[in-house]
């Protein structure tokens, strides 16, 4: 996993999204302007989780 989506609020109606992205070894949270090193993503919260592929990591895959 490198990345998630996340609401804050009490529905989705109102409230607020958030995006946590690894970058390296370390987890960023994106917050508007806000943006800061977290622990993690609160992936038991999330409403969109996304993964890389192992075998696209590195270089470019011709085939997409």
């Amino acid at each position: 996993m490198i990345g998630t989506v996340s609401h804050i609020g009490k529905n989705t109606g109102s409230g607020h999204y958030v995006a946590h992205i690894k970058r390296g070894d370390k987890w960023v949270i994106f917050n508007d302007e806000k943006v800061a090193y977290c622990e993690g993503p609160p992936s038991e919260h999330a409403y969109m989780y996304f993964f890389q592929r192992t075998d696209t990591m590195g270089s470019p895959n011709p085939n997409y």
